[in-house]
């Protein structure tokens, strides 16, 4: 469905944007209104996704701990010493 594919991707922006934005200004830096701003939509177009803000934070948080999820997995994977991540090189 193309509606859907073309929400999807405002979606997908809005999170890429927000969190260009946090981590350039920290959160009291991050608004919806400027996230669309900057994405040139409509100031409502965010309120679509996420009610407020915290929505917006919280998805941000659970895409950040998947990643760092997906990412101690895939290191744990490819470890021939499962303790080698753990312990910092000292070399």
């Amino acid at each position: 469905n193309k509606r859907m594919s073309r929400q999807e991707t405002l979606k997908n922006r809005i999170l890429k944007e927000s969190a260009k934005i946090l981590g350039l200004q920290g959160p009291a830096g991050l608004s919806l209104r400027e996230v669309a701003k900057k994405l040139k939509v409509t100031h409502q177009a965010p309120y679509h996704y996420f009610p407020d803000k915290e929505s917006l934070l919280l998805e941000l948080k659970k895409q950040g701990f998947a990643q760092l999820s997906q990412a101690m997995a895939d290191s744990l994977i490819h470890a021939t010493d499962p303790f080698s991540f753990v312990v910092a090189d000292k070399g």
